[in-house]
């Protein structure tokens, strides 16, 4: 009759066999039957209301994934190569922009989650594992850059630009540009100075500063002194919170259209190939650099110390 439903006769205990002992798939069984549908893919679904009928419980969806795996008829997309860079970059924001998504109430259950799981004792194991963890993200921090130096690569990439990060080879293996973005007929050195850089951080003292900003300035001169190169140097006083990205973006977005026109000028001045972008002062209206420290620091560069 047209439309009816085609019945196939298998015996249970060939299916147990097949489905339970030789862990094969649905698919894979209608294949040694020879259940074809009229389009040429094995009817699968006759076998899964094989198994209804017999009463043999069938795998879930994470069952059979990590069955496909074991054997090889599947694998992890990304097991065996290494991530490119932008894969890498795109994970942690993703992360980030998936917590700052959550509500209030998810958001303080994971919080909660978190001072429970380290108030209890018996996850001692647990605890440790996390420490080390803590230690390899640290250093990756260190090697692969803050979420912020990751966020603004990323971006840069999907603006057209190759980017580099943490390049010892921009300073002759002396120094390291945080970040170098190339394209678009120009050449960028983007560095992040946080508030180690232009305030008093931890326990530095105006001397401790003052070494920072004379390094900060032989990487301007370095950079300044090849033409078309243009550095970019942001003032970040937010420390490491993911607030004012989508500010900071924007305003970086115009200056490399501010460095593509110069760029087309025979030969631009210095002074236009230097940007100090001060995110406090865009943000809050209070300049980065406008502290008692600093002007210390100043100083005693001033007088040669």
């Amino acid at each position: 009759m047209s439309g009816s439903r085609v019945k196939y006769h298998i015996d249970p205990k060939e299916l147990y066999l097949l489905y339970v002992e030789d862990k094969m798939s649905t698919v894979d069984i209608a294949k040694h039957f020879g259940f074809i549908k009229p389009d040429g893919t094995p009817n699968a679904m006759c076998i899964h209301r094989a198994l209804e009928r017999a009463n043999i419980p069938i795998r879930n969806k994470a069952e059979a994934q990590k069955l496909a795996l074991e054997t090889g008829k599947a694998r992890i997309p990304t097991q065996g190569r290494v991530r490119t860079e932008k894969e890498r970059l795109r994970i942690g924001v993703t992360m980030i922009e998936n917590y700052k998504s959550a509500s209030e109430t998810e958001k303080k259950r994971r919080r909660k989650g978190v001072e429970e799981f380290w108030k209890n004792k018996d996850n001692k194991d647990a605890q440790e594992e996390a420490i080390r963890k803590r230690g390899q993200q640290l250093q990756k921090t260190i090697t692969e850059g803050t979420i912020l130096e990751q966020t603004l690569a990323r971006n840069l990439i999907d603006w057209g630009y190759n980017v580099k990060m943490h390049d010892s080879k921009m300073f002759d293996g002396e120094l390291e540009a945080d970040i170098v973005a190339i394209g678009k007929g120009i050449s960028v050195t983007i560095e992040i100075d946080g508030k180690r850089h232009w305030g008093q951080f931890m326990n530095n003292t105006p001397e401790d500063l003052a070494r920072i900003i004379q390094t900060d300035q032989k990487k301007n001169g370095i950079v300044l002194a090849i033409k078309k190169m243009f550095m970019l140097r942001i003032l970040w006083p937010f420390g490491s919170k993911t607030v004012h990205l989508t500010s900071t973006l924007r305003k970086v977005h115009e200056v490399l259209e501010y460095f593509q026109a110069k760029a087309l000028e025979p030969n631009p001045p210095i002074k236009d190939r230097i940007v100090f972008l001060d995110m406090g002062q865009v943000i809050n209206g209070k300049k980065c650099t406008n502290n008692p420290h600093y002007r210390k620091a100043i100083e005693i560069i001033k007088k040669g110390g």
